[in-house]
């Protein structure tokens, strides 16, 4: 479960308490496309507009796979009623999955030689800068990550990474 779930938020860039509070009825069709409609756990309540994110073929087999032994409509099975009613706050299965799932990533990190430490909000930060080089516009992103523009410019742009705008300036002849 920990790869799949590090390559589900690797394909959302979500934080990882909004990705296992996910359930199967957060997937609604928008525009003829599925897409998963949530509100950030830490924001929802700044948050005007729930998060609309486009779910492609390898999220589709990941909610598949691990759909079908989720209880109480979660996509993950993480999280369940039995869990929740036998906990103090709405968050300890949450931190409970979060720290041996970290806990892993460590030992990942190592096996793979990393320079800095794995940890799950990696692929949040790693999936936003992609999507930025990859050239999807900070709006669109900001949208459907529930973050702001101003994030997405100031701590997830890699303008080394910018090659189209490198390849528009070298096209201008002075």
């Amino acid at each position: 479960i920990y790869r799949d779930f590090c390559v589900f938020l690797m394909c959302t860039g979500q934080s990882p308490c909004d990705a296992i509070t996910l359930k199967k009825s957060d997937i609604k069709m928008v525009d003829g496309k599925e897409h998963i409609i949530f509100k950030r756990r830490k924001i929802a309540h700044k948050q005007d507009k729930p998060c609309a994110f486009p779910i492609n073929d390898t999220m589709r087999k990941i909610i598949n796979k691990w759909g079908k032994i989720s209880s109480d409509g979660y996509i993950f099975p993480i999280r369940n009623k039995k869990k929740l009613a036998s906990q103090k706050t709405d968050n300890g299965d949450i931190k409970h999955f979060n720290g041996r799932l970290n806990n892993w990533l460590k030992k990942v990190g190592v096996i793979l030689g990393c320079d800095f430490e794995l940890h799950t909000y990696t692929f949040r930060h790693t999936a936003i800068t992609r999507y930025i080089s990859k050239g999807v516009s900070t709006s669109y992103i900001s949208e459907i990550m529930g973050t702001s523009e101003e994030n997405c410019r100031e701590i997830y742009y890699n303008s080394r990474a910018d090659k189209q705008n490198r390849d528009l300036l070298l096209g201008v002849s002075l």
